[in-house]
């Protein structure tokens, strides 16, 4: 059996995955932190722009440098405070809809949250024990959706 050649390609692509990133990256990494927090206003592909760099570069950041992927998780916790701070702005100032909105975001716990009815029609003749399963297939993956939230569905089967 002949041997195989190893493929020198897949060696140095390895190489480089594991390599220290140079001062200027660094540089250019923080540079694009500072600028998606206090000047690009939360808008990754704003602060790619004004750093000129691609898009999909804070990305493949995020994966190889665990140092800037929380960075990012820190700045999009900032984003959802600033999101958060003009919702309770717009209900303290008597919004209806932020206070909907609020009340069923935030107060879940005490019954502010959409019903749902799920309609199954039976057109192909099948059996209760069919649909309920069904049923309980959908609350799943609702479930698996909200990643641990509760959803409260009202269900029926139609005949």
């Amino acid at each position: 059996m002949p041997k195989q050649k190893k493929d020198s390609s897949t060696d140095s692509v390895a190489k480089i995955k594991h390599k220290a990133p140079t001062k200027e990256r660094i540089l250019v990494m923080k540079m694009f932190l500072d600028k998606l927090e206090n000047i690009g206003n939360f808008n990754i592909t704003r602060a790619c722009q004004i750093c000129t760099i691609d898009r999909g570069m804070p990305d493949l950041w995020r994966k190889k440098y665990p140092w800037f992927d929380r960075r990012m998780r820190v700045i999009n916790e900032m984003k959802k405070d600033l999101f958060e701070d003009g919702l309770i702005r717009r209900v303290q100032d008597g919004s209806d809809i932020a206070a909907i909105f609020s009340a069923k975001a935030m107060l879940k716990d005490r019954g502010y949250e959409e019903k749902r009815t799920i309609e199954i029609k039976d057109t192909v003749g099948i059996s209760k024990e069919q649909k309920d399963k069904m049923i309980d297939q959908h609350i799943r993956k609702q479930k698996r959706k909200k990643k641990g939230g509760y959803l409260q569905t009202g269900l029926k089967a139609v005949k």
